[in-house]
């Protein structure tokens, strides 16, 4: 039985990039970003069309996205799942979302890989007891950036 999309009806915005929002948390100095964009149109919209994942200093991973923007959720712990020669993929996931009109999901996982040679990625959303979406796109390169005016972050 297929059961319809738990976020298809949510509206996720993007307007603009993800760390310019002035909201954000101070970044440490030194904390490195590497943002990646999707192609979404034809997705429901509870699928990131951006994401950017940070190396914050001494090696922990984080992400902010248009889908924790949305529910107001902090930046969240990422996991390094595959780094080799040819692609990285990173995963992280949110637990117990529920929404004004009380829908609820125990979990929704996300990852990301990125080819290293080329740059394109791919995002898989999987809410547990719904359908799954996977959207194309592609990754920058990693780079430094600096703490901005008001806590927002700016690429150096």
């Amino acid at each position: 039985m297929f059961r319809p999309f738990l976020f298809a009806a949510f509206v996720v915005f993007s307007a603009g990039p993800v760390l310019a929002n002035p909201e954000q948390p101070k970044l440490p100095r030194g904390t490195q970003v590497m943002r990646c964009t999707f192609e979404t149109g034809h997705l429901s919209n509870s699928t990131p069309g951006e994401v950017d994942l940070l190396k914050i200093p001494g090696g922990e991973w984080k992400v902010y996205d248009t889908f924790l923007h949305h529910f107001d959720l902090p930046l969240q712990p990422v996991q390094v799942l595959v780094d080799n020669p040819k692609r990285t993929t990173f995963g992280w996931k949110v637990d117990r979302l529920k929404t004004k009109r009380n829908k609820y999901t125990p979990r929704v996982e996300f990852r990301v890989t990125r080819l290293k040679a080329s740059g394109k990625a791919s995002i898989a959303v999987r809410p547990r007891g719904y359908r799954s979406e996977t959207a194309w796109g592609s990754c920058e390169p990693i780079h430094a950036i600096r703490a901005g005016a008001g806590g927002a972050a700016s690429s150096s």
